[in-house]
Formats: C-alpha cells, structure tokens, sequence
C-alpha cells in the first residue's frame, strides 16, 4: 500500500500502530522523522524512525529495508540496537533504541575532553566498529552527530566515571562484499567533512575509511577543530585530496598519541591500520600514560566559536547535529535530551537526510594533450563580494632557448585579457605582475597580500627544440614542442586548486594557449558563479546542493538520491539559492529525457519542468546554466528558434560555458550548417573534457557524411576512455552498423550489452540489436516501440525512438512501415535533417522509388524537419 504525499503524520499522545504511543517528535530530515514513543507492549521507551510519505518510492523503502537489515547484523554494546521494521497505514517505519543524553558533536559544544576521556571515548567508538567490521560491514558516514552517549555509562562501560558511547546511523553502509555491485564503491557516500581522501575520490571503501573518520574526531576533540579548513563541507573534503597530511605536532596532540594518529590519517588506506580491532590494541597501549579521564567545561566565548562555525560551516542544523534543533514550522522540543540511534543528520546520505550524493574525480584527458589535471575546489579565502574576486595572473617560468622567451610575455598578457572578461573577477594588469617574472621562489601568500588579490595563476611554458634549427629543416620535419602548465593557486591556503597541462608542435602555440586560457575562464567561473550568489548559511543546504551537483554530474538524477530530489531539499531551505534554482531547472529538463521507471512512474515532469524552469527565469536567470534549461523547455515544446536564442544568451552571460556550447552545437550539427555544430562541439570538449559524448555527436557526424573511419577513431577513443559511455556508443555502433550492412558492429553492440541487467539502456542495445540480426519480426518491433513510448513523456525522448524503429524497418526492407514511423517522428519533434537527408537506409525514399504518393509524403516530412532546423539559424 502506497499512501499519497498528504499522509497524516503522528501527532503527540497518538497511538500509532496500534502499539507505540507518540511522546514527542525529536527531530526531522528530508525523508523522514524521528520520534520518542512508548512501546506499551513491552512497557519501554524507544524511538521510531517514519519514513515520509511523499519518500515512499521502491529505492527508499528499499534502502530503509537495507538499513535494518545491516544495524541488525552488528550486536554490540557500543552499536545502537535497531529492533523492527514495520509499516502502518502505508507508511514504513522501524524501531530501535532510545540513547538518553547526547551526541559527540553537541557534547564538543559544552566540553573539552582531556586526552584520557579523548582515548576513553575513541576506544568504545573502534569497538563499535570492530564489531560492525567482523560483521562485514562498513559504516562510511562515521562523525561526531552519529556517535550517541549515554550519559549514565553502564556496566560494559570502562570507568567509573564513563559514558557509554552509542554509533548510529548505518543508512549508507555498505557489506564488504557489495563493493562491486552496481557500480562498486563508486561516489561520494557519506558527510563530505569527515571523508577519507578514497571516499572524495570516489574510489573503494574500506574499513580503513572508517578509521580515517575516526582519526579526525580524535583531532576534533583534543585541538578543538578539524585538521583541514575550508568555508563549506565540500571544500573540507577537498582538502584532503591536495593538502599534505594534517601536522600533528601542536601542543593540543600529546606526544604519545601523535604516532597513533598519523597513521590512522594517512591519505593512502594502506598504510593505516588495518581494522578497528588493530587500531583498538594500539590505542589500549596509551591508556596508562595519560592519566586519568576528564574534560573542562568550555567559556562563553569558546562556545561561541563552534567547531563547525570555525571553518566556515552553519552550526544550527534543522535536523543535523543535534536532532534537538528545529527545522522551521517546527515545535521546539522540550524536556530532557533524547537521542535516538538514528541520526537525523541530512547530511548524512541516510534515508533522514538529504540522500546519498556522489561526487566522482577523475582526471579530464584535455587537447592536444592534457596528463594532469585536480578539480577547482571551493577553498577557505573564496569567499566573493560585490565587486569580483581579485587574481593576478603572474609570468610563467620559461625553460628553453633564449630567442623563444618572448612567448612568456606574449602568454601574460593573452591570459590577463582574457581573464579579465570572466564575470565576478577582477585581474591585475599585466604590468604589475612582470616584474615577478624573475622570481625562483613564489609564494603565492607573499605575492597575493603584495598584489592584494585571493587567486594566483601561475606556471611553466617548455619549449624542446630551437626554431633555427626547424628552419634548416625540410618543411615535412617536426618542428619543437611546447609544454604548457599552469596552474590556479589560492594565497590564503597556499595550496593549489586547479591544475592542467597542454602538450603540442610549437605551431600550435596560438591554439594551446587559447584552450589554456578558455579551461582557467570556465574553471573559475563554475565555482565563482555559486560563491558570487547569496550562498546560504546553512550547512544543510550547502552539503545537498553540492550533493546534487555532483549526482547531476554522473547522470544520476531521479530517485530519493538523484540531483532533482536533493536540489529540491537545498531549496526547501534556501528558496532564493540561485544555483540550485538553476541546477535544478537542468537536472529536470535532463531527467525528462530519460525512460521513466518505477521509482518516479507518477511524477508529473511537463509541470515539474516547467516550474522549475519558470522560477529560474525569474530568480536566477543570470546563471548560464539556467538559459540552458530555458532552451530545453522550448525546444521541447517545439520552439527551435526560442530554444537558440535562450543558449546564445547563455554564451553572452558566460562565453567559456562548455554546457551550451554543447547542446547548440548538437542543433547545428543536425541542420544547415552542420560545420558550425562541429565547432561548438569541439569548443565544448576543449572547455570540459568530461562532456565526452561531444565525441559521440562528432562520430555520429562523420558516419553519415560516410568517413567511417574518422568515426570508428572518435569511436574507439569513447570506448576507451570511459565505461560511462559504453551503452551510448553500443546504440551508436548498432544504429551505424544497420546504416551500412555491417553486422559485426551490430554483434558488438549485442555482445556489450546484458537483456537482464539493472540498467535500462542495456536492455534496450540488446533488444535492438537482437531484432536487427533476427528474421523481421514487426510485432517484437513494436512491441519495443510501445513500451518505450509508454516510459516516457519527453516529446524528443519520443522521437528518438521513433527514429529507431523507422530505421528498424528500413533495414529489414519494409520502406513503407520506415515511411509512416518518419512521418510520425516528423509530427512529433524532428529536427534531424542531416541525418534524414543522408541515412543509407532511407536512400530509396529520397530518391522516389516507392512512387509519387510516397515521394510527396517524404517531401512533405522533409519540408517540416527542415523548416524546424532551420529556426535554430533565424536571429
């Protein structure tokens, strides 16, 4: 049973399922709340975890099912015990123990530990973890809101005077084993602000992973703070990528526990222990050596500069931290503080909170060559007026022949004009950086408080080869190469945020160096187009927006934990947030395109897309990103021309914006100048690597104009770089391989796909593969056709497989059904002339084979596919 989205939730004095009378609610997350009840069955008080109903879809539950399951696994004193799972009324909920006293994180706010209580309260929180590793599973959000304490200890509590401690929240661990089912320990899961550095990279997690959380609450309690700084949640996590490891030599860490924290906070797991049992036989060595447990009531004033507050992060969460706070439209709670074993932290990726974002950081293959590269990352000085961000750009360091150096001249000042046009910067003239040219040592904080900027670039120009010598030379001989590196430095942390490197013949020069300064522009200008709004103080909104950019990213974007739902969670708290307003206009306008499944079957998406698209416009239609969602909306609706003119605003509001350099080019490509999509195309790749289905659209490109083996090259080079793209390529290749009898790249497209796999797109490669090399079957072609056009509401969706299953036909001989499925796609929302004017398989229909009635009838289609190609031209 499914209940709709206006579910009555318990009220106070509620007897709910017939069982559990409601005491109080003790706190709220993006997916469901926490409540205190009495168990009259067994006379106890316990807590309640109810999973919202609006939450309710099959992913949810599931992952409520799969919280249970996994909490229950682990029995130990140090673990919250879960009980039950239950649903009433359609609404799922579960039971487990209820912590009377406090989490860590609002303990740290009253208290500082002495290293003895530090080794007390680290010892119980391994134990905790070692039973959960023996168990086989791997916590992953492990931090200070999901260690409860008991502030009546007990008799397993070591210590007269203990507390004992409670871990919490198992609602994005994982089993060992699953590391490698659907999609591995791929992403970003947990609070991004006590990630280890594999969790940021989105690599394998390991118990290790839990360990490294564990060391930064060690270094939280003793010094008061985290080891690494930055001003939100996902530039702490960040940090940890490109920082050197945390110094542990201030006089807050005790000489003892320095050896036993430094290689609990290795950046590599492999050189941390092992598991939390070896960790635990350590830490007992230290407990004769410091003395005996305590901690010191903090000041007014130390309670004032919040650990969280001290990098840059909200304090008062709605339902993060303390499950105390309230969110807003809620009664504060009163009486004596309850903690419960689920963390409502919606920072947590659990079923309570915003939901599991991914981020995934993976190193961008640039052009000509690009063999490094680190993500720009928010750091603690980004912070933006009114007026801009101040950078200079500085001369970059040259190695090579004498007679070439002028290149470094020429390099500042290209760089410096062309950054200077980037919105929300402000750059230094040329003259008052070259001066630094002569420098060896350049500390990026000693020049940036000279210049009086916050951003540094800064690098290396390479040239191997002289030029004399290339003029001796015959015209067909290599000339020298040029290396270029450069890099982005901030002159608070001193520390490097971006980085890239571009190889090439020194003919290239004027290419390199336009691409280089294009990647800096578009690099700057994503992060300081969020840091120039009016960034919300609240962390909870901070970490689910940056949450949904980073599912948005990977395509992952319907479901409780996709980018719509969580940009939709940043808003409820920030409704004025400009890039989530913005962000969320693009996710929708790219989930609608996608085949619908269970998980979102009743959602509405022309209204969803359209208000999210209206609101846009209205808040933030400043955001280039918002014009691309704008474009979208209109060319779904059949507006070519709007949607043009929306993605041509978008590249005056932001030249360097690699996503409507992509979808413009893709509308060019398929009309009357398809050599202007081209160049958008490459413009976009050279602005982002990581748009690499650009390649697709190229490859596409060349196969129709007949160079197959320009698109077997751009082909191969997808089919090399990322499993991302392997089913989009498997549709090209069999789409390619029916277009010209070639049955070996249809075998290889069925061949990379699964019939039975989880993810729909194999299913639908496999599927069409299969009726391609089969005998003609109409009814399993339309039989796909129909369920395909059942799953979506997208009007270009809709084409597309239109577009298929006319070529299905025509492959098979039958022009006439090829004829009528073209006439369909034509009514729907084609646009496509470059691929109706040169498809093989539609050769005898353009040249009027199947007689005049039939040749009208494709003019006719033509005529209208062309005329709406041709609004994407008009001014």
């Amino acid at each position: 049973m499914r209940p709709g989205p206006d579910a009555p939730l318990p009220v106070v004095g509620e007897l709910f399922a017939g069982r559990y009378r409601v005491e109080a609610l003790l706190g709220r997350g993006g997916m469901g709340s926490v409540y205190r009840v009495h168990d009259r069955e067994l006379d106890e008080r316990i807590a309640l975890k109810l999973l919202d109903a609006a939450s309710t879809s099959g992913s949810s539950v599931e992952r409520f099912r799969r919280e249970v399951r996994l909490a229950r696994r682990v029995t130990h004193h140090n673990v919250a015990r879960t009980y039950d799972l239950g649903e009433h009324g359609g609404l799922h909920f579960l039971t487990m123990e209820l912590v009377e006293g406090s989490n860590l994180r609002d303990w740290l706010r009253k208290f500082r530990p002495n290293p003895a209580r530090v080794v007390e309260l680290a010892g119980q929180i391994a134990a905790g973890l070692g039973s959960a590793h023996a168990a086989g599973i791997i916590h992953r959000d492990l931090k200070p809101s999901n260690v409860l304490l008991d502030l009546s200890g007990g008799p397993q509590t070591r210590g007269a005077s203990a507390m004992r401690v409670a871990l919490t929240d198992f609602g994005v661990a994982r089993m060992s084993a699953e590391q490698t089912v659907g999609g591995g320990g791929r992403g970003m899961l947990g609070t991004p602000a006590y990630m280890a550095p594999e969790q940021v990279a989105g690599e394998e997690t390991t118990p290790a992973t839990d360990l490294y959380a564990l060391g930064l609450m060690i270094f939280e309690m003793l010094a008061g703070r985290l080891p690494f700084s930055g001003d939100n949640a996902v530039a702490l996590a960040l940090a940890r990528l490109r920082e050197e490891p945390v110094a542990l030599d201030e006089e807050a860490i005790p000489g003892a526990m320095r050896p036993l924290l430094a290689r609990t906070l290795a950046r590599d797991p492999g050189q941390r222990y092992v598991d939390a049992l070896a960790f635990l036989a350590e830490l007992d060595g230290l407990r004769g050596e410091l003395g005996a447990p305590g901690a010191r009531t903090l000041t007014e004033s130390e309670r004032r500069v919040d650990i969280e507050a001290d990098t840059g992060l909200a304090t008062e969460m709605a339902t993060g931290a303390p499950l105390g706070t309230v969110g807003p439209g809620e009664e504060p709670r009163s009486g004596p503080e309850s903690r419960t074993g689920i963390g409502a932290d919606s920072g947590t990726g659990s079923d309570t909170g915003s939901g599991t974002g991914s981020v995934e950081l993976r190193s961008r293959a640039g052009a000509p060559t690009t063999t490094s590269r680190r993500m720009f990352g928010t750091s603690s000085s980004l912070g933006l007026g009114r007026r801009g961000k101040p950078l200079a750009v500085l001369p970059f360091r040259y190695r090579g022949p004498a007679d070439s150096a002028y290149l470094v001249d020429a390099m500042l000042e290209e760089l410096t004009d062309l950054l200077s046009q980037t919105r929300g910067l402000e750059v230094s003239s040329a003259g008052a950086t070259r001066r630094f040219g002569e420098l060896d040592e350049r500390d990026p904080r000693t020049l940036g408080r000279e210049l009086g900027v916050a951003l540094i670039v800064d690098g290396t120009v390479q040239l191997v080869g002289s030029l004399d010598a290339q003029r001796s030379q015959g015209p067909g001989d290599r000339g020298p190469r040029l290396r270029v590196s450069a890099r982005v430095l901030d002159v608070e942390g001193g520390f490097q945020l971006w980085s890239d490197r571009f190889d090439g013949e020194f003919a290239d020069v004027f290419e390199i160096q336009d691409k280089l300064c294009k990647r800096i522009a578009e690099a700057l200008r994503v992060e300081l187009e969020i840091i120039g709004d009016d960034v919300p103080d609240d962390l909870e909104a901070i970490e689910s927006y940056m949450r949904a950019r980073s599912a948005k990213l990977l395509w992952r974007l319907r479901g409780p934990d996709g980018a719509i739902a969580l940009y939709k969670q940043t808003l409820a708290r920030a409704p004025r947030f400009k890039a989530a307003l913005a962000g969320l206009a693009f996710a929708s306008m790219r989930g609608w395109f996608l085949p619908e499944g269970d998980v979102d079957a009743d959602y509405d998406w022309p209204r969803e897309c359209a208000e999210a698209v209206a609101m846009a416009m209205e808040w933030a239609p400043d955001h280039a990103e918002t014009r691309v969602a704008a474009a979208a909306l209109a060319i779904q609706n059949a507006d070519l021309r709007g949607g043009a003119l929306h993605l041509r605003e978008a590249l005056r509001i932001a030249p360097t914006c690699a996503l409507a350099h992509e979808y413009l080019g893709r509308l060019l490509i398929e009309g009357p100048k398809p050599a202007r999509g081209v160049a958008h195309l490459e413009q976009a790749l050279q602005l982002d690597p990581e748009l690499e289905w650009c390649k697709g659209d190229l490859a596409r490109y060349k196969a129709l104009r007949g160079d197959l083996d320009g698109y077997q090259r751009l082909v191969d080079e997808l089919s090399a770089s990322s499993d991302r793209y392997r089913m989009p390529t498997a549709l090209m290749q069999l789409r390619v391989g029916a277009w010209t009898g070639d049955r070996s790249r249809i075998e290889w497209a069925r061949d990379q796909s699964d019939p039975t796999s989880w993810d729909n797109a194999e299913r639908v490669a496999h599927t069409l593969a299969q009726t391609l090399l089969a005998d003609y079957d109409i009814a399993a072609i339309e039989g796909f056709y129909n369920v395909a056009m059942g799953q979506s509401s997208n009007t270009r969706a809709q084409t597309y497989f239109t577009q298929i299953i006319a070529e299905q036909c025509a492959y098979h001989g039958d022009l006439e059904r090829a004829l009528h499925y073209l006439e369909v796609a034509a009514e729907l929302l084609l646009t496509d002339a470059l691929w109706l004017d040169n498809c093989p398989l539609f050769e005898a229909l353009r040249g009027g084979q199947l007689g005049d009635e039939a040749a009208q009838r494709f003019a006719t289609l033509r005529q209208k596919t062309r005329r709406r190609a041709d609004a994407v031209l008009t001014p």
